[in-house]
């Protein structure tokens, strides 16, 4: 059996994502006639069509796409190949992983989280902040190695694993005025005036819960997910909230905010969530150290 031509598999990946030869001959500094070609020679070895010609342009048909997903990953991986082996020639023999963390975790918790890996000297770590959904579609094609956050991954993400790597605990804290509930916590934050999370927060279930729990009615008066927004609110004396451990730690030295107590019934999983596909081969290695180094595990819960 003949082996794929990777060049044609590149150059049909170019002529996809420009929507017509025409263009991607200016990319590839190919002719029309040489380009065409090419094309039909990599149609011809998967013995299907990877696009409808209509009005003279070039649209992707189902199986076009598929073939589309998988060049970008063969391509994305190739690169991670050439950077993984110039890195590794010229960084200590440090192994490379680039990581992406969500902005609900705290830049001290995110300190705290992998001193232990920077500490053993074997990784060198290069992390990425961008909200969830964004490096979702980072890690599916291969930009990024890993995702930290506190949300684990539908089952129906393909190619997808999530793993629980610890746990983060938390905390009600208020502004100087609400100091007093302290006392008798956490009965005392019945009636207090509250900023929520919204519904798309994974906090805002587990919180609701142990309110019902423990038969306690705060007055919610507003609801957001920016943790600076709550730090905000919150020390200005307008109401109390609740903080994950992954931001707890950042504001805890603030002055204007006060600790009410810890709610040590609640818990919230960090997951690392990575592409089984796309993996590199350090990947998991990384993850396992970080099960075993990071203060959050469940052992040293």
């Amino acid at each position: 059996m003949r082996h794929l031509n990777y060049s044609h598999l590149f150059y049909f990946q170019v002529i996809a994502k420009e929507g017509s030869i025409k263009k991607a001959c200016k990319i590839l500094h190919l002719t029309q006639p040489t380009l065409s070609d090419q094309l039909k020679s990599l149609e011809r070895y998967l013995g299907v069509k990877l696009f409808d010609r209509r009005n003279r342009r070039l649209i992707l048909n189902d199986i076009g796409k598929i073939a589309l997903s998988y060049a970008n990953r063969i391509f994305s991986l190739g690169n991670e190949f050439q950077r993984t082996i110039s890195q590794i020639k010229t960084e200590e023999n440090r192994l490379p992983i680039e990581i992406g963390i969500v902005p609900y975790l705290s830049k001290v918790f995110t300190y705290d989280l992998f001193l232990p890996i920077f500490e053993l000297n074997v990784f060198r770590v290069k992390l990425k902040e961008a909200e969830l959904k964004h490096l979702i579609q980072e890690l599916d094609i291969g930009n990024i190695d890993l995702v930290v956050s506190n949300s684990m991954l539908p089952s129906n993400q393909k190619g997808l694993k999530s793993i629980k790597i610890g746990d983060s605990r938390f905390f009600a804290v208020g502004g100087s005025h609400l100091a007093f509930a302290a006392n008798n916590f956490p009965k005392s934050l019945d009636g207090l005036a509250f900023f929520h999370y919204t519904d798309e927060s994974p906090h805002r279930e587990i919180i609701d819960i142990f309110f019902e729990k423990n038969k306690l009615k705060p007055k919610i008066v507003g609801e957001a997910d920016d943790i600076n927004f709550l730090k905000i609110v919150t020390g200005n004396n307008l109401c109390f909230s609740i903080l994950p451990e992954t931001s707890f730690k950042e504001y805890r030295k603030l002055k204007h905010l006060t600790l009410l107590g810890e709610i040590k019934e609640l818990k919230s999983p960090i997951w690392a969530t990575y592409n089984e596909i796309n993996d590199s081969i350090y990947v998991k290695e990384f993850i396992k150290s970080l099960m075993i180094h990071s203060k959050f595990s469940d052992d040293e819960k």
